[in-house]
Parts: C-alpha cells; structure tokens; sequence
C-alpha cells in the first residue's frame, strides 16, 4: 500500500510538468497508448479467457479508469496545485463507500456516515477556499478532481462486485487494451508526437507522460486491483490516505504556496477517512 500511495502521489507533481508541454487530452491518451501497448502482449492471451457476460462491464470499466479518469485528473491538474490535486484525492475512500452503499447494497453504520459528512465538509471547503477561488466563488477543477475521486471509487466496487472471477492481470491488461484504439487515434490525430519530438522540453515532457503510463497507470492500476481482490474496496482505497501527503510535500519542494483553508480540508477530509476506515477495518 505505501509503494501505491509513493507513486500516486509523485504523479501529481509529473503531471505538472508533462502539462507544460501538452494539453489534458494529449496527456490522457498518450498514457493510455503507451500503457496499452505496455500491457498488450499480457492482454492477448487472455482475450479467449473472458467470459462472455464480462465484456460489457470490462468496457465500462476500461472507460471509466483508464479513460475518464485519467483525463479529469489532467483537466483538474492544468487549472490547480499539484498539492491541492493529491489532497482531492483522500476523498477516494468516502467515495467508495458511498457509492458502496447507495449503489451495490453495502450496509452502513452511524460512525461511516459521520465520516461520509466530514468529507463532503472537506471537499465543500477546497472547493471553496482552492486556488484560484476565492469565497462565493466555486473553484470548478476543484469539483472536477473531486470527479475523479468518485470515478475511482466506482471503480474499486466494480472490481470487488461486477468482476468476480478474473484475474488481477485480466483486469487490469484490458482495462488498457480496450482503450487502445481511441487513445491511439487520437494521439495520432493531435500534433502530441511533433512536440515531443520537437524540442528537448517535448522529449521531457515525453519522458514524464511515459512515467506516468508504466508506473502511475499499469504499475498503480495492478496493484490497486490486487489491494481490493485480497480485502474490500475502501481497505483497498485507503491508500489515498497517504497521497495527499505525499503529494503535498512534492508541491511545496516545487514552490506551491498553500493556503489554511487548502490545509483545513486536508485534515477534514483525512478525519473522514480515518473514520470511514477504522470503523470498516473493525467489521
């Protein structure tokens, strides 16, 4: 869990810099290509191994981590702080359980709900009181990465309750390949290969999205899965405890300046985390 928790959280920061050079969606679909291709001699010969009632939700759920999801954190990422953007993502956890709950029937208690609130009460002070926001003014790439997080926990009940019976590298190998040829096509289509070739800063830039593809999404997406099939997916989403602080350290390395309402949130939200997991962890 700690090495998910170092490479989602340096990735906010590689983000970053990979958008200085590229627009969001370059960003996203260039991750994409380069993970597929990365998984595709994985994803082959497993491709006769899914079940025919599978392939539906292996799709949604192809789209909704490997495509939406990458493309609202860049979105987010290109308007806020590297640091404000790791903290958004502690809501990962209050999110699965949400959806855990309104959606797949988990039973809930009177503590997860109470941690469910402080979240929301976290979140509503980010977006509020984040960069480029001040109040009364409703930071929107705030409620974007707050988007992401909600898609990840999605995410995390779809593998626990809709994929039962695949493997973490079936999961996790076509969660990218089904992707491929839309996130191909449209690196093809944008003029992402021209400027990373272009000048050094592309090749940085080039360099920095590759990072992201191997290890924030194949390495990060793996052992995610891996986390919710040997326990559940808030255990397994706590990872984002860690994230925020990790990414938090990496923004003020780089010179972001945070503010005590950024902070505030944090805590709020970390609280509910904390909340959330322990009384679950106690079950």
């Amino acid at each position: 869990m700690s090495l998910l928790a170092l490479i989602w959280g340096s990735s906010y920061l590689v983000l970053k810099r990979a958008l200085v050079v590229f627009s969001p969606a370059q960003v996203a679909a260039a991750r994409m290509a380069i993970a597929a291709m990365f998984m595709l001699p994985i994803a082959i010969p497993n491709f006769r191994k899914i079940p025919r009632d599978k392939w539906a939700i292996l799709i949604v759920f192809a789209l909704m981590t490997n495509a939406l999801i990458t493309y609202l954190n860049a979105l987010a990422q290109s308007q806020i702080s590297s640091s404000l953007n790791g903290i958004v993502s502690a809501l990962t956890p209050v999110m699965t359980y949400l959806i855990g709950i309104t959606l797949y029937g988990q039973r809930g208690s009177r503590p997860q709900s109470m941690g469910l609130i402080l979240g929301l009460a976290g979140s509503i002070i980010l977006v509020f009181f984040g960069q480029k926001a001040g109040f009364g003014t409703i930071n929107l790439f705030v409620l974007v990465a707050i988007g992401a997080a909600f898609f990840t926990g999605f995410a995390a009940n779809m593998i626990r309750f809709n994929l039962q019976g695949l493997t973490v590298m079936q999961i996790s190998s076509m969660g990218f390949v089904l992707v491929f040829p839309l996130a191909l096509a449209y690196t093809l289509y944008s003029d992402f290969i021209p400027t990373a070739l272009g000048s050094m800063d592309g090749q940085i830039a080039l360099f920095e999205v590759t990072f992201l593809a191997i290890l924030a999404n194949v390495a990060g997406i793996i052992l995610f899965t891996k986390l919710v099939e040997i326990s559940n997916p808030v255990i397994a989403s706590l990872v984002t405890y860690l994230v925020p602080v990790i990414a938090l350290g990496w923004g003020i390395w780089d010179g972001e300046l945070i503010n005590i309402y950024q902070l505030i949130g944090m805590a709020i939200i970390i609280l509910s985390v904390w909340i959330v997991g322990k009384t679950i962890r106690g079950e």
